[in-house]
């Protein structure tokens, strides 16, 4: 009887452990450290590499694309330079276009005026306070339940579900979206970093006046990993499921993006300059 016994005081052992970890103070405590990544990613220049499947009715693949950007900073803001398509380097005349509206790009922002830079400026910071909004308000848009703990990418992570809250009221411009998902967050022990998103669309979201619509039944995940020990950055998403472009066009797709050869931006210098991590 002593075995049975040993497994059951360990039974309980980590239940009581699990019942005093509250999900939602779990999530609070990630919030800082997400926003904090947010303001430190603007320090650093990264390639993305994106694969998207157009799907037909049934879920078969009927067309591919690839495509890879390096992205860089210009002048305190990114911009994405076509590099691969399909895995390949760009044919030398499309390499040749793509540079020059890098240069386009570098010589409008190097001769913009005071007043516009400061404009520029305040746009991007704005994007950026939105985006830190829409992640605090995610601690407050759900009914948390923590699930356990489970090792993700070599990271012991508390797995914690997430149901959308009766009568939320958003404040950020993207806090709408909240109410339509539901889904799992796996934050890390350590340090309360979202090691991996899973999302579940239960209602229609649009997107920009309704250009772009995503039909219930669409499945996201979305995950993040260690950059140099300074902060965690994007390292993954996928989605897969309905859309409609327009209210005109319906179409199925699955999309993946990779982020990667991420090297730090060298502060003293506008334009270039790097550290690789």
């Amino acid at each position: 009887m002593r075995l049975p016994l040993v497994f059951f005081a360990g039974w309980l052992l980590s239940t009581a452990v699990l019942a005093a970890e509250d999900p939602r103070e779990i999530v609070l405590r990630s919030v800082p450290r997400n926003q904090s990544d947010i303001d430190l990613s603007r320090q650093y220049t990264y390639l993305t590499r994106t694969l998207e499947k157009q799907l037909d009715k049934d879920g078969k693949v009927k067309s591919t694309e690839s495509k890879t950007y390096d992205v860089a900073n210009l002048y305190g803001q990114p911009y994405r330079r076509l590099v691969a398509r399909d895995g390949k380097p760009l044919p030398a005349k499309e390499e040749s276009e793509e540079q020059k509206k890098m240069d386009k790009e570098l010589g409008k922002r190097s001769r913009e005026s005071e007043a516009d830079r400061r404009k520029r400026e305040k746009e991007l910071r704005e994007r950026l306070e939105d985006q830190k909004k829409f992640i605090r308000e995610i601690a407050d848009a759900f009914e948390f339940k923590l699930l356990g703990t489970e090792g993700v990418d070599g990271h012991d992570s508390w797995v914690i579900e997430a149901e959308p809250k009766r009568g939320f009221k958003p404040v950020s411009r993207r806090g709408g979206i909240l109410a339509r998902v539901r889904g799992k967050l796996w934050i890390t022990r350590k340090d309360y970093r979202w090691v991996k998103l899973e999302a579940d669309v239960i209602d229609t979201i649009s997107f920009g006046w309704m250009l772009l619509r995503l039909h219930k039944g669409t499945r996201m995940t979305f995950e993040q990993r260690r950059v140099g020990e300074e902060l965690w950055m994007p390292s993954h998403a996928w989605i897969r499921g309905g859309a409609r472009v327009a209210l005109v066009k319906n179409f199925r797709i699955e999309s993946e993006t990779w982020w990667e050869n991420y090297r730090k931006f060298q502060t003293d210098s506008r334009v270039v300059g790097f550290e690789t991590q």
